[in-house]
């Protein structure tokens, strides 16, 4: 079995069972987070210390994804408008800052596939009413490179 050791995720298995699988996990300040691994697809060093980085900075982060947020959402706010209108959310604030500040984080995905290196962050406005998500990924040098709405 093909192992390799990192200081900050330890023993990971690099022998991926399926296309992509789950190498690592775990809860980071109440965030689920998980390492994904493409199959014949070995990560770096650098990569794996890029993303321990990453974790260990995750609240500036949040905040350089809520800024990003809040320019999407001034330029489209549909988002906004399908839940106060289509998931009947009327209580839902209409300011885009503070829709942002209420959308919560709901789990990070550290990418290593056969594509680019990346890494998506989900955000929710109301998790247990929609299913809706703004992904927001950020790159190999962990900068933003999108915001996807995603279900």
């Amino acid at each position: 079995m093909k192992k390799t050791e990192h200081w900050y995720f330890g023993q990971l298995n690099l022998e991926a069972v399926d296309d992509t699988d789950v190498i690592w996990e775990k809860e980071i300040q109440g965030i689920d987070t998980w390492l994904w691994l493409g199959k014949n697809v070995e990560p770096s060093t650098g990569i794996l210390d890029l993303y321990a980085q990453f974790l260990e900075n995750i609240e500036d982060k949040i905040k350089d994804a809520r800024k990003a947020l809040i320019a999407y959402l001034n330029d489209d706010s549909y988002y906004i408008d399908f839940h106060i209108e289509e998931c009947g959310l009327e209580d839902l604030p209409t300011d885009i800052t503070e829709f942002v500040s209420k959308m919560t984080v709901t789990n990070v995905g550290l990418w290593i596939d056969s594509e680019k290196p990346h890494i998506a962050m989900d955000f929710m406005i109301a998790p247990d009413e929609s299913d809706e998500i703004l992904c927001v990924k950020f790159g190999e040098d962990a900068k933003i490179i999108s915001i996807d709405w995603e279900s």
